[in-house]
């Protein structure tokens, strides 16, 4: 669905959508924090089921994305907006836990280099 349709069927909603993210439910869909919560219990999932000691790639859409790096760093999603996610970014986190005491690491955040690359700008 276009932004304009967006607007046209719910006046205002994307601009709720960007200042208070973590407020905003899609009609007859669900809030950031909904997201959240289950793109979490999938990638927990799928950390769980890999050695500890593993690389994991994980690939998703933009807003799926904002929302895990919010959980993973610990971030309000109110703050989601705060930081680039352009298309096929690359995101990299040392993941140590999601414990009291634990600390997950960004160590790289919205590469998209290989883009240039791919489009000959080296």
């Amino acid at each position: 669905m276009l932004f304009s349709d967006i607007e046209a069927r719910w006046p205002g909603l994307i601009d709720e959508m960007y200042l208070r993210p973590h407020l905003v439910k899609v009609p007859n869909g669900e809030s950031f924090k909904d997201l959240q919560d289950r793109a979490w219990a999938g990638l927990k999932e799928f950390i769980n089921a890999n050695d500890e000691e593993e690389t994991l790639l994980i690939t998703c859409h933009g807003g799926t994305i904002r929302t895990l790096l919010c959980k993973l760093l610990d971030i309000s999603i109110s703050h989601c907006w705060n930081f680039s996610q352009g298309n096929t970014a690359i995101n990299r986190i040392f993941y140590n836990g999601m414990g009291e005491f634990d600390h997950n690491v960004l160590n790289l955040l919205n590469d998209t280099a290989h883009v240039d690359v791919l489009q000959g700008h080296e």
